[in-house]
């Protein structure tokens, strides 16, 4: 999957960058990397985080303009390689 959307963003990124948007666009590349933000906030319930870590760990990323990821972030292609 993260090839389609490197495609994709690859080919959009000329009318992405005319329409002031080209980083918005790149944003579909993070997400395939560090999988969506509601299973982020999975994996810190999962590993033992209250509703507050979640909101916290939220707050971060909002902070940071970056994913906060805990130690085993969601990676579709750590998971689901095809052969």
């Amino acid at each position: 999957m993260s090839d389609a959307v490197d495609e994709l963003v690859d080919s959009l990124a000329p009318a992405a960058a005319r329409l002031g948007c080209g980083s918005e666009l790149e944003h579909a590349r993070a997400v395939v990397v560090n999988g969506p933000s509601y299973l982020r906030q999975r994996d810190v319930v999962a590993s033992g985080g209250t509703l507050v870590d979640v909101v916290d760990s939220l707050i971060e990323e909002l902070r940071t303009d970056r994913p906060h990821v805990m130690g085993t972030a969601h990676r579709p292609d750590a998971n689901h390689r095809r052969g």
